[in-house]
């Protein structure tokens, strides 16, 4: 080997291509739901870092051909100004994604009016229906918490969520895909009702098993490294098959391999052992580099009685976790605050209630939260 490897993991950022990798549950479940005359619109929902970005910007692979897919990432929108505003930069954003003599044919929509924003939409749309050539349009929205945010503010109208039931039940080529932290029990306003029934919720979880080994030994064909079989093993039983964590570990691997074998001239073999694991996790620089992972978790957790924050830095010093009794003498929490907390943390994959005891879902949120979350922050 006479120069570095090239780093094949993707820590914090969307994974596409062939390091897509892991998803197959999930893209199966929309090949399911696309494949037939009327397809639903979903909502993907999940933990925070689960990949929901990666598999939406993933989907012109399985669903290209006989889609126009539409990347309308809440975050990029930015600030808007009024749902005009909003629906107007939907259109151009669909307008922008065709080819030129597409354009030519449809024309680029004018601004929206303010005061009939819908019936503007909906004229963009019959239009698009004349020159779309038998392909639907896929419009995926990444961070849809933010419309929640916008509609709370007062800058959106509660009414534009019922506007899009509406639309793709008028419209059957037209499908949304929703991506976000809240499931829909979470979603208790009454102007996200007409969802519950018009959108399919999935899932986006933890890897399984195979699908996490998958990710750590083979993140594209020509990977050259391999691994003991304690060191997989570890690396899952740390994560529980996060992928965000997985990538990271991965990507830390190799880079402490890299700089080993070409800045420090160790020899070595390339296989990484459970040392190798365990001397990554323990550098000071892991958790600073995964600290908006963990950070995020923690700050999701806030509430106005501090009880998840309470239980998860009491739970942070039970190796082996806790029974609900002990939770509730160390916490001093009444027994309705604890179950309640107990139950939005199981909701948010950050603890597992087990039959007997409590405990952390990912062992690396634990040690994160014993080793960097001081008492006085609870």
């Amino acid at each position: 080997m006479t120069e570095p490897i090239v780093n094949p993991f993707v820590a914090g950022n969307p994974v596409t291509g062939s390091l897509f990798v892991g998803r197959d549950d999930v893209l199966r479940r929309l090949e399911e739901l696309w494949t037939v005359p009327k397809p639903p619109s979903v909502i993907l929902y999940g933990h925070r870092r689960m990949g929901k970005t990666s598999i939406l910007q993933n989907l012109g692979t399985r669903f290209g051909n006989q889609s126009q897919i539409i990347d309308f990432n809440m975050q990029r929108v930015g600030f808007v100004k009024d749902t005009s505003k909003l629906l107007y930069n939907l259109a151009l954003t669909c307008y922008d994604s065709l080819a030129p003599e597409q354009q030519s044919a449809l024309g680029e929509p004018t601004a929206f009016s303010e005061d009939d924003p819908y019936n503007a939409f909906d004229r963009f749309l019959k239009k698009w229906d004349k020159h779309r050539q038998n392909q639907r349009l896929l419009v995926t929205v990444d961070e849809f918490e933010l419309i929640e945010k916008g509609i709370n503010a007062g800058r959106l109208d509660p009414n534009l969520l019922d506007f899009w039931r509406a639309t793709i039940q008028t419209y059957p080529w037209f499908i949304m895909a929703f991506a976000g932290l809240h499931n829909l029990e979470e979603m208790r306003h009454d102007y996200w009702h007409p969802l519950f029934c018009s959108f399919k919720p999935i899932i986006v979880s933890f890897l399984g098993e195979d699908a996490a080994q998958q990710l750590i030994t083979q993140p594209d064909p020509d990977f050259p490294l391999d691994y003991d079989t304690d060191a997989i093993n570890e690396i899952i039983n740390l994560t529980r098959g996060q992928p965000y964590l997985v990538q990271l570990i991965c990507h830390s691997l190799v880079s402490r391999f890299n700089r080993q074998t070409f800045e420090e001239g160790v020899e070595r073999e390339r296989r990484f052992t459970l040392h190798d694991v365990r001397a990554v996790i323990e550098s000071k620089e892991f958790f600073r580099d995964g600290n908006a992972y963990f950070a995020g978790v923690w700050v999701q957790a806030e509430s106005a009685d501090n009880a998840q924050q309470t239980i998860m830095k009491t739970l942070a010093d039970a190796t082996d976790g806790l029974t609900i009794a002990e939770l509730a003498v160390q916490t001093q929490l009444s027994d309705n605050i604890l179950d309640h907390a107990l139950t939005v943390l199981a909701r948010h994959d950050v603890v597992v209630k087990q039959p007997d005891k409590v405990v952390y879902t990912v062992e690396l949120m634990r040690r994160w939260v014993r080793e960097k979350v001081p008492a006085e922050m609870v």
